[in-house]
């Protein structure tokens, strides 16, 4: 039996993390799974070791899991791989007189999830947006429609 602990980038919330769970419960050899949206991890085990790109191929194409490299308490590999796709790489503040200044366009999902984890790591965040705040999954998309369904059950 093999227990790994993964990296888990695209998430931006827990019913992303419950995809992900489900999708790595499916996986042939897998025995359990438990993602954790916060921490950007999944805790996986295995009948055997299993190949990374095993994982990914049964994972919807905007989750990515890869091996979780050995990190401070407390950091999220997760947060540090999504801002450095977003952002073209993380540095952190040199000192908290020299915190690091990002500029969001656009306040969807993925951005408020990038804003929020930008702040937590010490960015100062600056949100632009030409319309109304949330974007298309909070206003009109994702989240109205799931309450029309639930309301029709």
């Amino acid at each position: 039996m093999t227990k790994t602990t993964l990296a888990v980038t695209g998430m931006t919330c827990t019913d992303c993390a419950r995809h992900v769970e489900k999708a790595l419960k499916g996986v042939s050899g897998v025995l359990s799974a438990r993602v954790e949206y916060p921490k950007g991890i999944a805790r996986v085990e295995t009948e055997s070791a299993l190949a990374i790109n095993t994982l990914n191929a049964a994972l919807p194409r905007q989750y990515r899991v890869q091996p979780l490299a050995a990190k401070g308490a407390g950091d999220s590999p997760a947060a540090d791989s999504l801002l450095r796709g977003i952002f073209g790489g993380m540095r952190k503040p040199s000192s908290p007189d020299q915190p690091l200044n990002i500029a969001i366009i656009g306040t969807g999902g993925g951005a408020m999830a990038a804003a929020i984890t930008a702040a937590e790591r010490g960015a100062k965040v600056t949100l632009i947006e030409r319309g109304t705040i949330g974007g298309t999954c909070v206003n009109i998309g994702c989240v109205p429609s799931k309450i029309i369904i639930r309301a029709a059950h």
